[in-house]
C-alpha cells in the first residue's frame, strides 16, 4: 500500500512546501541545501556550541535569521545535510516578525522527536520529504526492486542522506518493515567509517 506523506497525518504546510520548491526551485538530488537556503534568505554559519547541539535556527534581535553549525562537532556530511534541513523546517514554522530565539537540533534528533515536540515532528517531517521527496522515494523503490538490500545503499546515495535517515524514510512511507535482518546486511556492506 503507498501512501503519499504520512499515514494518520493531515497533510502538514510544511510537507507541502518541501514537494513546491522541488519545482519552484527545479530540485534534483541530492537536493542543493545551499540554493534553497539561499533562496529562503538564511545565513550559515559555524560556532561552538553545546557537545549535545548540532546545529541552531537563530533569529537575532536585529531579524537576521541563520543556521548554525557546531563547529566542535565531527559531524558526517549527511548528518549536516540533515541538520540544515531540519533548521530549514523550524524557518518555515515561524512567522515574519518572530522574536528572536533559537530552536536546536540536538544529535539524537529521532529521540527527540519522540519526546512529543511538535514543532521538531514537524521539522523531521519537512526535512524528510525536502531530502527524500515521497514521489522519487517511491519511483527509485520500484526501480531496484531487483536489489533489496542494495536499494536502501543506493537510494541513501542518491538522496545524500544517512542508511538511517533513508531506512526511516522507507519505514514511514511503509515501504520497508523493521526488518533487522535487512539491516544487518546493510551494516555488513557498507563502510562505517564514514559517518553513516
Amino acid at each position: 500500500m503507498r501512501i503519499t506523506i504520512h499515514e494518520g497525518v493531515p497533510s502538514d504546510p510544511l510537507v507541502r512546501y518541501a514537494e513546491s520548491a522541488w519545482k519552484r526551485l527545479k530540485l534534483e538530488p541530492p537536493v542543493d541545501l545551499d540554493s534553497v537556503r539561499r533562496f529562503l534568505k538564511i545565513r550559515l554559519s559555524k560556532k561552538p556550541l553545546d557537545p549535545e547541539i548540532c546545529g541552531m535556527y537563530i533569529v537575532t534581535s536585529k531579524g537576521r535569521r541563520m543556521i548554525q553549525l557546531n563547529s566542535l562537532l565531527d559531524l558526517s556530511p549527511t548528518r549536516k545535510r540533515w541538520t540544515i534541513a531540519h533548521e530549514l523546517g523550524h524557518h518555515l514554522m515561524l512567522p515574519r516578525d518572530a522574536a528572536p530565539g533559537a530552536f536546536y537540533d540536538v544529535k539524537d534528533n529521532f529521540t527527540a522527536e519522540l519526546s512529543g515536540s511538535t514543532d521538531e515532528v514537524r521539522a523531521n517531517r519537512f526535512a524528510a520529504e525536502l531530502l527524500m521527496p515521497h514521489w522519487l522515494v517511491n519511483k527509485w523503490y520500484d526501480e531496484l526492486y531487483s536489489n533489496p538490500t542494495g536499494r536502501i545503499i543506493i537510494m541513501a546515495d542518491r538522496f545524500g542522506v544517512s542508511i538511517s535517515a533513508m531506512m526511516i524514510r522507507l519505514r514511514e512511507l511503509r515501504l520497508q518493515s523493521r526488518n533487522t535482518s535487512v539491516r544487518k546486511r546493510i551494516i555488513k556492506e557498507v563502510d562505517w567509517n564514514k559517518g553513516e
